[in-house]
């Protein structure tokens, strides 16, 4: 009884180990397309199928998803993947940020001047701007089901009249991510303008906002 037992055993831990993984865009969540995997063992069976990909992993090997334009990433022993999302190289970010920023991505700064005599402010200083962003930000479901987390730097002109014009991302995180940080500062009060000389003036703001699961 002893000599079937283990064997069934030793196959039911292997099969097990087996699992389809979706290769995905990491900005996007869209599915990537065009992928390479290499393995560590050049034994280890693999397969793919559009975006997806199977595999059964041996005690001690791993295998490193590329894509053009994407930092590698890489699978390991007892690490269940559902899904992989390649990040986006800083190049391909930066094309990213200026392809999906919906607003004027390069404001003319020529009337903003160097120096300020008091930077402009949101009502309520600080804390106000602190709590509406916190009353306001609503985390994308797409980044939340990857747990994707990050400090996306949103950058924005406040007018002279206290309105937000221009607004672009400095640094993203991830697409819905970014464009969630840019609705929420879309949606602010006018601030008090900066003053220069007396008179309210132009000023360019840059404003982390967080992301983070708890």
């Amino acid at each position: 009884m002893n000599h079937f037992l283990i064997p069934l055993f030793m196959f039911a831990l292997f099969a097990a180990q087996a699992q389809p993984t979706a290769i995905l865009d990491g900005y996007t969540l869209s599915p990537l397309s065009t992928f390479t995997v290499t393995a560590s063992d050049p034994s280890v069976v693999f397969s793919t199928r559009g975006s997806y990909l199977s595999y059964e992993l041996p005690k001690k090997t791993y295998l490193v998803i590329s894509s053009e334009g994407f930092e590698n990433d890489t699978i390991r022993p007892k690490e269940d993947y559902s899904n992989i999302a390649l990040r986006p190289t800083k190049e391909q970010l930066d094309e990213r940020w200026k392809e999906f920023s919906p607003l004027q991505r390069d404001p003319d700064y020529s009337s903003i001047p160097d120096s300020l005599d008091a930077i402009a402010e949101f009502p309520g200083g600080k804390a106000g701007m602190f709590k509406f962003i916190a009353d306001h930000v609503r985390y994308p479901q797409p980044a939340s089901d990857m747990e994707i987390e990050g400090k996306v730097y949103v950058r924005f002109v406040v007018e002279a009249d206290g309105s937000i014009s221009n607004i672009s991302i400095a640094k993203g995180v991830q697409l819905e991510i970014d464009l969630e940080s840019m609705r929420v500062v879309r949606m602010m009060p006018k601030w008090a303008p900066a003053q220069k000389d007396g008179e309210n003036v132009r000023s360019v703001f840059t404003l982390p906002i967080t992301f983070k699961l708890w």
